[in-house]
């Protein structure tokens, strides 16, 4: 019995009655009702299938009857099959007045009231198979609606985080969409410079940082009541507010954080090797700078030793010409002992010689570090 269609049978007539019940019950389970106070009372306790009302009835009519069901949010789409020996237009329009779906004459034939009965609740499960469809189809719309406008969001945040050319930006994009879902949201990024940790009102506090910290190993995805963490390299991104009375949407938030959190520690790595390079070419413009300087001081020194030197030769070659007439040197001697001095000077002259093509080298090599310096005005952004 528990799988045929219900219906509740309002006939205080018990001839009328009987006659309807024995026709109904091979193929229905039938409920009976003698008076329209007691109809309502059972429609609303058995949520019948269909209800087929007499409308003659005293103290209150089935007119009056179906329209208090109609005003019942809870069972008020119940059909309503009137009967009634007035079949007079007058009835019928009234009939219809209140919500009904069909009108039956009495004494009624058996197989009218059947195929009436029948029509009645195939008609009552296409309405309720339509409604949910259109439900449905309502319902797949607007969360489509729902996930292209959070998939645009994601974009319109992606490509703000490519745009980033610092770190505080970057952790505020992420948490500037979070916001825009609803979301309570603090973020970490950690690079090998500093450790940068944002809520949307600014510096994280000491809670969240170590929070933060505490999360970075705990897997990519973390979730815990309504809280959740994505961790993705430099990043982890924490959400306290996750939207759990939403399962559905819960997901897709949990999806498209994700994205951003991956998002960000991508640009985060790019400025990290940015910064690293800048520091890098930092560290060339100074080695260049201190090898010019170094070239420098030596190219001075150089030049002043060769003076020194050529002085000092010059020197010692009057003070030994000067000290031969003290010496008792015969011409020859005089003669061979300057001859071997002026032969050292020339030699070590021309080792003084030699050393100004290092001094030229030198200054070529000191040329091109100049040259190899990076402009700083170049490298000004603009």
């Amino acid at each position: 019995m528990a799988d045929k269609d219900c219906i509740l049978l309002v006939e205080d007539e018990p001839v009328q009655r009987m006659r309807a019940v024995a026709l109904l019950e091979d193929y229905y389970r039938v409920l009976e009702a003698t008076s329209g106070l007691e109809a309502i009372e059972m429609v609303r306790d058995h949520q019948p299938d269909l209800v087929l009302m007499d409308i003659l009835m005293p103290q209150m009519n089935g007119l009056q009857a179906c329209e208090l069901i109609r005003d019942d949010p809870i069972v008020g789409e119940t059909p309503v099959l009137f009967l009634s020996t007035e079949v007079t237009l007058e009835d019928r329009l009234a009939a219809y007045a209140v919500g009904g779906e069909d009108f039956i004459g009495k004494p009624f034939d058996p197989t009218e009231l059947l195929a009436k009965v029948e029509s009645t609740l195939r008609l009552t499960r296409e309405r309720k198979q339509l409604r949910s469809d259109a439900r449905m189809a309502f319902d797949t719309a607007m969360s489509a609606m729902s996930t292209s406008g959070e998939l645009g969001q994601v974009l319109q945040c992606l490509r703000i985080v490519m745009a980033c050319e610092d770190m505080h930006p970057l952790a505020n994009a992420a948490l500037q969409t979070c916001a825009e879902y609803g979301l309570k949201a603090c973020i970490q990024i950690r690079v090998e410079e500093a450790i940068y940790s944002r809520n949307l009102d600014g510096e994280a506090t000491e809670l969240e940082k170590g929070t933060l910290h505490t999360l970075q190993s705990c897997g990519r995805i973390v979730s815990m009541k309504q809280y959740a963490a994505f961790n993705y390299g430099r990043v982890t991104l924490m959400v306290s507010n996750m939207p759990l009375d939403d399962p559905d949407r819960a997901g897709r938030m949990r999806d498209n954080l994700a994205l951003i959190a991956e998002g960000v520690d991508a640009k985060a790595a790019v400025l990290e090797m940015n910064a690293a390079e800048r520091r890098h070419q930092t560290r060339i413009r100074e080695l260049l700078t201190r090898s010019v300087d170094t070239l420098k001081a030596i190219d001075r020194r150089n030049q002043l030793q060769r003076g020194v030197v050529k002085r000092l030769l010059m020197q010692m070659i009057d003070q030994a010409e000067q000290s031969f007439l003290s010496m008792g040197l015969t011409d020859a001697q005089e003669q061979l002992i300057a001859l071997s001095l002026r032969d050292t000077a020339d030699s070590l002259n021309q080792l003084l010689e030699e050393g100004l093509e290092v001094d030229q080298h030198l200054a070529i090599l000191q040329q091109d570090l100049t040259n190899a310096q990076p402009d700083a005005a170049a490298e000004t952004p603009d």
